[in-house]
């Protein structure tokens, strides 16, 4: 079953990945792309932080995400699968 969570883009990407803790976010175990983070909020939702455009070596892996339907709620007009 999949869950939905938030894509955030972020500017600065290991900035927000330490900011994020400081606010009671949980960093994942997981690293899906190198321009990607993905955390649990205090409340043990899912939501990622990437930035963009993404590495070259990324945006393969996303185009061919694009067609599984993959289900995501965006924030910041973001690019990414959906």
């Amino acid at each position: 079953m999949a869950t939905r969570h938030l894509d955030i883009e972020v500017g600065d990407l290991a900035a927000a990945a330490e900011h994020a803790p400081a606010c009671g976010a949980v960093l994942a175990g997981v690293r899906p792309q190198p321009d990607v983070r993905v955390l649990f909020d205090p409340d043990g939702h899912p939501f990622c932080l990437f930035t963009w455009p993404p590495p070259r070596a990324c945006v393969a892996r996303r185009r061919s995400a694009s067609h599984t339907g993959a289900s995501h709620t965006t924030q910041q007009g973001v690019r990414g699968t959906s």
